[in-house]
């Protein structure tokens, strides 16, 4: 009967000792790029440190989501009940005293990187901002809409034609290196009629109108 009743100890301890280990938080070790896996160190665990682990993504298969978290960042890992440690998923990362949320606002969404970019939405707001300190923003597309007025604070380089239905306003020059044209005739025209007149000469003005 007392042998039993040890037995019955000891399997409850063993289950008690699985179950501990089932979820687990710690710290990334070591990072596989190519096949989305890390390696945590267990400060809960005696300081132990898993095998690889895979990341756990939203999508993997048509639709990617890449994202590894880098060595040093705090996550939470699942284990299998009979692996020991050796054998898990990484769920993701959790926001601590050291790497705290970049904003305080419930309504925000925020995507931030460690050169200073971020990109947010606020849905209160309705404001949608991408702030990059450095670098060059590419967009690539066969066609590209803007529904929207735009105000560009900044040079402006156009590589090809551009069409514009509506009035053009500026408050600096216009310079042209070829043929400037309306609906009447070009500017060269112009000026070959006019450099003919000469007061001078009394020479009569141009029978064309402008």
């Amino acid at each position: 009967m007392l042998n039993d009743v040890k037995k019955l100890i000891k399997r409850v301890v063993d289950v008690q000792s699985r179950l501990e280990r089932l979820l687990a938080c710690g710290e990334v070790s070591d990072v596989d790029p190519y096949t989305h896996c890390v390696k945590l160190v267990l400060p809960g665990h005696d300081n132990i440190q898993t095998g690889w682990l895979p990341v756990l993504t939203r999508r993997a298969m048509g639709v990617q989501i890449y994202a590894l978290p880098k060595i040093g960042e705090q996550c939470w890992a699942l284990f299998l009940p009979l692996s020991g440690m050796e054998k898990g998923l990484v769920l993701g990362a959790t926001f601590n005293r050291q790497d705290t949320p970049p904003t305080s606002n419930a309504a925000q969404t925020w995507i931030q990187f460690e050169d200073g970019t971020r990109f947010y939405y606020d849905q209160v707001q309705h404001h949608c901002e991408l702030n990059m300190p450095a670098g060059t923003l590419v967009v690539t597309a066969p066609e590209t809409t803007i529904n929207s007025n735009v105000t560009i604070n900044g040079d402006t380089q156009i590589n090809g034609n551009t069409n514009m239905d509506g009035t053009l306003d500026t408050t600096g020059n216009i310079h042209s290196d070829a043929e400037v044209s309306d609906a009447t005739r070009a500017m060269s025209e112009d000026r070959d009629i006019y450099n003919e007149h000469d007061h001078n000469k009394k020479v009569p003005p141009p029978s064309n109108r402008q």
